[in-house]
């Protein structure tokens, strides 16, 4: 067993298929054998398998609270919603508790979502420059969703 199989994944098949697992619920060499697109290991999963919230979020209490966060759902194979919001300021933005994130993916049609990371890296920006007020501007970041054309 792999210390990473207490974190739920989030997989992208090459058929556009966005799907989540909980944690304990897979086996790493299955998920590998499909070959996916991408793997990512953050979480949680933000919807449960009945379409309605989660009884429980596999994260810390500190990491469920109001943070800036960064996120993806999908309605359907290759149809995503990216979503990125600031935080931590009270003025202007307070950002989103894990079951306000649920909400907001469910309300919006989707059927699987995931959250990929928040607080200090939670940040967005196109070739232009950034489109997000990040609440740190100078943070390393190791990984990256890039999003272009094919």
């Amino acid at each position: 067993q792999d210390e990473n199989d207490e974190m739920d994944l989030c997989v992208l098949g090459y058929d556009g298929v966005l799907s989540t697992y909980l944690a304990g619920t897979y086996d790493i060499a299955d998920i590998v054998a499909q070959e996916p697109c991408q793997v990512w290991c953050f979480g949680p999963s933000l919807i449960a398998e009945d379409g309605g919230l989660p009884a429980s979020y596999n994260a810390g209490v500190s990491i469920q609270r109001e943070n800036p966060r960064s996120a993806v759902g999908s309605d359907g194979p290759g149809h995503y919603i990216f979503l990125l919001a600031d935080g931590r300021r009270p003025t202007y933005s307070s950002g989103f508790d894990m079951e306000g994130l649920s909400e907001f993916f469910i309300e919006l049609g989707c059927t699987v979502a995931y959250n990929l990371d928040g607080g200090r890296t939670a940040v967005m920006a196109t070739r232009d420059g950034l489109v997000s007020i990040p609440i740190e501007l100078q943070r390393p970041v190791s990984d990256i969703l890039y999003i272009s054309e094919p």
